[in-house]
């Protein structure tokens, strides 16, 4: 684990954090993790492309794959290319 890579437990909330040009997922991407998760996605500052690291996330389940797919629809419709 580097410095940049917070500790999270399977309870903590889903987020989405901007680091260099990547979209980096954290915490519980489950049914009880994602309440107001697109409240809370970041909006990067430059359309373009970018990655998706979904290593860190501690939990995911069926709702919580959705919200992903959902989340990386929201990024292409403002110009945002997820890889």
């Amino acid at each position: 684990m580097n410095a940049k890579t917070p500790v999270v437990s399977p309870g903590s909330p889903a987020t989405v954090q901007l680091q260099d040009e990547r979209l980096v997922c954290h915490g519980a991407w489950t049914l009880e993790g994602i309440h107001g998760l697109e409240r809370r996605l970041p909006r990067p500052s430059r359309s373009g492309d970018w990655v998706l690291d979904a290593s860190p996330i501690a939990a995911l389940d069926t709702t919580g794959a959705l919200s992903l797919l959902r989340a990386v629809e929201v990024l292409s419709r403002e110009g945002v290319t997820v890889r």
